[in-house]
């Protein structure tokens, strides 16, 4: 592999690719991951399916996919001859990244999506969104017995 940086074109041609083929391709590939089938239709479904998609479809590939992207990242660092100071700041640097963004996904299952899910069961019922106390902002679920509607 060469060591410098090429044109598409040069590559395409060096390796005996169609070009127009790789082009239109590349135009219909999206930003977002997977699921681009026209019938995916996320503003359709049900919230409680909506959150189960996202932890166990896009939650889980992230957690599988970080150590790899880890891993990965000190091979890269390793031939490309960098100094072992610099390898590991790019270990911290991608380790840091990792722990954020697994505390995201955390945060997600722990917090955000049980409070979005409270908030649609409190607007299926009828109840008053939130309730400012004392405490802070309170869930439906934290504000209500299942036997009475009064905060």
């Amino acid at each position: 592999m060469q060591n410098r940086q090429q044109t598409l074109h040069e590559v395409c041609e060096e390796r005996h690719l169609d070009k127009d083929l790789l082009e239109n391709s590349l135009k219909n590939l999206s930003c977002s991951p997977g699921h681009q089938d026209p019938h995916w239709n996320y503003a359709g479904w049900d919230t409680r399916f909506l959150v189960d998609f996202i932890i166990h479809a896009h939650h889980k590939y992230i957690r599988e996919t970080l150590p790899v992207i880890l891993r990965t990242g000190e091979k890269i660092a390793g031939e490309a001859g960098l100094g072992r100071v610099r390898i590991q700041e790019i270990h911290h640097m991608s380790q840091a990244l990792s722990d954020e963004v697994t505390a995201h996904l955390e945060t997600e299952e722990r917090v955000i999506f049980p409070y979005i899910l409270d908030l649609e069961a409190a607007l299926k019922k009828m109840w008053p969104l939130l309730r400012r106390n004392s405490g802070g902002w309170k869930a439906p679920s934290e504000r209500w017995s299942r036997n009475t509607m009064k905060p």
